[in-house]
Parts: structure tokens; C-alpha cells; sequence
């Protein structure tokens, strides 16, 4: 569903009395809201060029390499404090964020390569969200809650929160996380065999 398809089915649920332009915002909150829910996927992004590179929608970095070897991610103050000059050039060592700037050091003019996990941007009415499309009546879902307290229906906006809502992200993170079939995970024990005895 586009943003606008999305508007019109809170509409149709009864809540043709609400402007339209006030509910896109109701849509766009509970959009963003569900995005920050869990690690989705359908957030993540790639990017390359020089640093500083800049990443207008970054939300967290998952990796960075230069040269296909793996740089390491460092506090801008530790680095201020073990390497005093930012400015060094040669080959990058450690990555770094200035507000949704990334920037290496040393400094390099080679390109790096970034996976990261974006924020949604705002949609247009013509737009689909980035949520897969069985899943996007949870937008309109959570969309109804702010309608329902406009109508001091606070019991009711609470129960579909913590009802419908929650179950459809749960149900979202049951089918896209932890896609990883091949190997099961393993639990390495770490004691000797007397310190598991109760």
C-alpha cells in the first residue's frame, strides 16, 4: 500500500471525521515507530566513496571496510586522545561518525564501503512504506491508537497497542529475523563440569 492507500484505510475504519492531514501524520509516526522496533532487514543499506562520507539517513553502522580489510570502530574522543591529530593520512585503521558523517583514521582518500541500517525517510503520498506489504496493517494499526485517545478511548487505544500491534511485530520478527537456517546456534560452555551443579 502506498502512504496515501495507507490514509485511507484509517479513514475507512471509521475515522472519516479526523483529517486526512492528521492522520498521514498519525501513518508516518507509526511507521518510523515500527522501523525502530527490531534490526529489520529491509533497513539496511550499502554505501561507498572517500571519507568523510556522508549518510543522510544512517540510523546505526553495521561494518566498514577499506581495501577489503575491516576497519574497527572508535569514539571520537578516544581517538582525540590516543592520536591527537585527526588529520594523519595513511592507511585507515579506525572509523568514526561526526553527527551522520563517517570519517576514517588515518585519513585516506581510497574508498570504504559501509553497511548500515537506515532510517526511514518520510514518505510521499505516492510512496510505499519499506515494510513488507503483509505487514503493513500494523502501520494502520498503530495509525488508529492516537484516533482512539481523541475520543478519550484510552482503554481501547491501549488493548489494540498492546494486542494487535504488538503481535503483528512479533509475527513480522517471527518471519524476517534470524533468517539464518544452516547452523544452528551453539551455546560453548565456559565452566568446568561442577559449577553447572544446582
Amino acid at each position: 500500500m502506498t502512504r496515501a492507500e495507507l490514509v485511507q484505510e484509517v479513514v475507512d475504519r471509521g475515522y472519516d471525521y479526523v483529517s486526512t492531514a492528521r492522520i498521514g501524520r498519525f501513518v508516518d509516526t507509526a511507521y518510523r515507530r515500527i522501523c525502530s522496533q527490531r534490526n529489520w532487514p529491509f533497513l539496511e543499506a550499502e554505501a561507498q566513496g572517500a571519507p568523510p562520507l556522508e549518510l543522510a539517513d544512517l540510523w546505526k553502522v553495521l561494518s566498514v571496510s577499506a581495501n577489503e580489510h575491516p576497519l574497527s570502530p572508535a569514539d571520537r574522543r578516544w581517538l582525540v586522545a590516543a592520536y591527537p591529530n585527526l588529520t594523519d593520512e595513511g592507511e585507515p585503521v579506525f572509523w568514526y561518525l561526526e553527527n551522520t558523517t563517517l570519517k576514517s583514521y588515518p585519513v585516506t582518500s581510497d574508498e570504504v564501503a559501509v553497511r548500515y541500517r537506515k532510517r526511514p525517510t518520510a514518505l510521499a503520498d505516492s510512496e510505499e512504506p519499506l515494510i513488507p506489504e503483509e505487514f503493513q496493517d500494523v502501520i494502520v494499526d498503530l495509525a488508529i491508537v492516537p484516533c482512539l485517545k481523541d475520543d478519550d478511548e484510552f482503554q481501547e487505544a491501549r488493548e489494540l497497542k498492546l494486542g494487535e500491534v504488538k503481535e503483528g511485530i512479533q509475527e513480522m520478527a517471527a518471519a524476517l529475523l534470524g533468517r539464518n537456517n544452516q547452523s544452528a546456534e551453539t551455546v560453548q560452555r565456559t565452566g568446568q563440569p561442577g559449577d553447572y551443579l544446582g
